[in-house]
């Protein structure tokens, strides 16, 4: 983490930086299903290949800058599954916004977004889970067995004050 101010810059770029990691994931995800199964492999929930890159890049960047915005939350285990949500429900209202135009649904609109936060939450509760247990990992003090930041970090250190070795 890079600052502990909410809102800070940094935090905000990092946040929009892990966004466009994971949009890039999943398009490349999407990608590779066109490509095995052809431009076809959507028409069943009637969207195109464009729209979805399009969603996640749109989605991941907004969700992936108010995670970062609130960055600092993650030393906690309910902010931790506040930020996986904030980074998460975007992505699945949008998607609920496409599949509703999509089908040309006259209904209500209700179903399909509180499908949405429903599963931003659910989504979000198992991504603040990793967040925790990730940076229960790093918090550990230098040295200690099993932190994954130090194991080459102390193979390199001791190389160093004994060059025999």
């Amino acid at each position: 983490m890079n600052n502990t101010k909410l809102w800070s810059r940094d935090n905000v770029r990092a946040g929009l930086r892990t966004g466009l990691i994971i949009a890039t994931g999943y398009s490349a995800w999407v990608t590779v299903l066109r490509l095995t199964v052809g431009p076809k492999a959507f028409d069943r929930v009637g969207l195109r290949w464009e729209e979805l890159v399009a969603l996640y890049y749109l989605t991941f960047s907004v969700g992936g800058s108010v995670y970062g915005a609130f960055l600092p939350l993650k030393r906690h285990p309910a902010g931790a599954a506040l930020l996986g949500f904030f980074l998460m429900c975007p992505m699945y209202l949008g998607a609920a916004v496409l599949f509703h135009l999509a089908q040309n649904q006259s209904g209500s609109w209700r179903e399909d977004l509180a499908l949405a936060v429903v599963l931003g939450i659910i989504a979000g509760i198992i991504l603040g889970i990793w967040l925790t247990m990730s940076d229960d990992a790093d918090s550990r003090p230098p040295g200690s067995p099993n932190r994954p930041s130090d194991a080459g970090s102390q193979e390199v250190r001791s190389s160093r004050q004994n060059p025999a070795a």
